[in-house]
């Protein structure tokens, strides 16, 4: 589905409720259009969550991103121990010369430290 900008967008809601505006008083004119502004909006609202979804991924691959620099791990060690840890499985991170375990909400913590540093 090809993304549209916002001026985009606002100009087909315009253009839909200006429709609704010309239409006669012709009740099945006034159906159609209606169902026509409705099948535009929810499209208009799909794409509104689709990017909302993709930010919000975004933002939950950062705070973990930022929890594999801080606890000087690779993506993979990180993702597996995440795993075994929610599975109630023993684990632990082991860096080149020590082991640490990181806890469930490292993630969290990370962010909120580069935040402040």
């Amino acid at each position: 589905m090809a993304s549209r900008n916002p001026s985009e967008i606002d100009d087909r809601k315009r253009d839909n409720f200006s429709l609704l505006e010309s239409i006669s008083n012709n009740k099945f004119e006034k159906t159609m259009a209606c169902r026509k502004i409705m099948r535009e909006t929810t499209k208009l609202n799909q794409i509104e969550e689709k990017k909302q979804a993709a930010a919000d991924v975004m933002f939950q691959y950062s705070k973990f991103v930022m929890a594999c620099i801080g606890n000087q791990v690779r993506p993979a060690d990180l993702r597996l121990h995440l795993m075994k840890e929610i599975s109630g499985i023993p684990t632990s991170l082991k860096r080149e010369t020590a082991q640490v375990t990181v806890p469930v909400d490292a993630m969290a913590e990370s962010s909120s430290s580069s935040k402040h540093g």
